[in-house]
Protein backbone atom coordinates (compact mmCIF):
# COMPACT_ATOMS: atom_id res chain seq x y z
CA UNK A 1 0.00 0.00 0.00
CA UNK A 2 1.54 3.29 -1.29
CA UNK A 3 0.78 6.74 0.50
CA UNK A 4 1.04 9.83 -1.22
CA UNK A 5 1.52 13.04 0.26
CA UNK A 6 0.40 16.62 -0.61
CA UNK A 7 2.85 19.09 1.16
CA UNK A 8 1.21 22.41 1.75
CA UNK A 9 1.81 25.54 3.73
CA UNK A 10 0.89 26.18 7.38
CA UNK A 11 -1.07 29.72 6.02
CA UNK A 12 -2.87 27.36 3.21
CA UNK A 13 -4.14 24.95 6.04
CA UNK A 14 -5.21 27.64 8.52
CA UNK A 15 -7.18 29.02 5.15
CA UNK A 16 -8.88 26.46 4.45
CA UNK A 17 -9.76 25.14 8.27
CA UNK A 18 -11.37 29.04 8.89
CA UNK A 19 -13.29 28.74 5.68
CA UNK A 20 -14.85 25.79 6.76
CA UNK A 21 -15.76 26.96 9.86
CA UNK A 22 -16.39 30.43 9.36
CA UNK A 23 -20.01 29.58 8.59
CA UNK A 24 -21.03 27.56 11.64
CA UNK A 25 -19.28 29.96 13.74
CA UNK A 26 -21.44 33.23 12.03
CA UNK A 27 -24.94 31.04 12.67
CA UNK A 28 -23.62 29.97 16.05
CA UNK A 29 -23.61 33.95 16.41
CA UNK A 30 -26.43 34.91 15.10
CA UNK A 31 -28.53 31.81 17.21
CA UNK A 32 -26.85 33.43 20.03
CA UNK A 33 -28.14 37.34 19.33
CA UNK A 34 -31.38 36.11 18.70
CA UNK A 35 -31.87 33.86 21.92
CA UNK A 36 -30.10 36.49 24.01
CA UNK A 37 -33.02 39.61 22.26
CA UNK A 38 -36.05 36.81 23.09
CA UNK A 39 -34.78 36.29 26.64
CA UNK A 40 -34.96 40.30 26.87
CA UNK A 41 -38.64 40.94 25.88
CA UNK A 42 -38.32 45.08 26.07
CA UNK A 43 -35.22 45.13 23.65
CA UNK A 44 -36.65 43.22 20.54
CA UNK A 45 -39.07 45.46 18.93
CA UNK A 46 -40.98 44.23 15.58
CA UNK A 47 -42.77 46.59 13.32
CA UNK A 48 -44.86 46.44 10.78
CA UNK A 49 -44.19 47.76 7.26
CA UNK A 50 -47.32 48.48 4.77
CA UNK A 51 -47.82 50.29 1.26
CA UNK A 52 -50.74 51.91 1.90
CA UNK A 53 -51.78 54.49 -1.18
CA UNK A 54 -48.14 54.38 -2.33
CA UNK A 55 -46.81 55.36 0.82
CA UNK A 56 -44.72 53.35 3.80
CA UNK A 57 -46.38 53.15 6.88
CA UNK A 58 -44.71 51.53 9.80
CA UNK A 59 -46.77 50.51 12.48
CA UNK A 60 -49.57 51.91 11.22
CA UNK A 61 -47.71 55.05 10.99
CA UNK A 62 -46.27 57.30 8.32
CA UNK A 63 -43.36 58.81 10.33
CA UNK A 64 -43.39 56.59 13.55
CA UNK A 65 -41.12 57.00 16.50
CA UNK A 66 -39.32 53.65 17.66
CA UNK A 67 -38.43 54.12 20.95
CA UNK A 68 -35.42 52.18 21.83
CA UNK A 69 -33.85 51.30 25.21
CA UNK A 70 -30.62 52.73 26.65
CA UNK A 71 -28.97 50.11 28.70
CA UNK A 72 -29.66 47.06 26.51
CA UNK A 73 -28.96 46.30 23.02
CA UNK A 74 -32.07 46.85 21.01
CA UNK A 75 -33.30 44.65 17.79
CA UNK A 76 -35.45 45.77 15.12
CA UNK A 77 -37.62 43.04 13.74
CA UNK A 78 -39.09 44.96 10.43
CA UNK A 79 -42.21 42.43 8.89
CA UNK A 80 -42.69 43.79 4.97
CA UNK A 81 -46.75 42.68 4.81
CA UNK A 82 -47.12 43.96 1.73
CA UNK A 83 -47.60 41.32 -1.22
CA UNK A 84 -46.31 42.70 -4.26
CA UNK A 85 -44.03 45.58 -3.41
CA UNK A 86 -40.34 45.19 -1.71
CA UNK A 87 -39.12 47.44 0.93
CA UNK A 88 -36.00 49.26 0.97
CA UNK A 89 -34.72 50.93 3.64
CA UNK A 90 -31.55 53.41 4.23
CA UNK A 91 -30.86 53.32 8.09
CA UNK A 92 -28.17 56.24 8.67
CA UNK A 93 -25.96 56.36 11.54
CA UNK A 94 -27.84 57.24 14.31
CA UNK A 95 -25.98 59.76 16.88
CA UNK A 96 -27.37 61.38 19.78
CA UNK A 97 -26.48 63.76 23.08
CA UNK A 98 -27.85 63.42 26.16
CA UNK A 99 -29.51 67.02 27.20
CA UNK A 100 -31.01 66.22 30.49
CA UNK A 101 -29.93 64.05 33.33
CA UNK A 102 -31.89 63.15 36.62
CA UNK A 103 -30.05 63.50 39.59
CA UNK A 104 -30.08 60.84 42.13
CA UNK A 105 -30.06 61.87 45.80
Amino acid sequence: MKIKWKIISISTLLLHLHAAAAPHQEKEQRKDAFSSAAQKSDSLISAKAELINGRWFINGKYRPVLKTSMTKTNFLEIMNVSNKESLFMVIPKLEYNIIAKNKSY
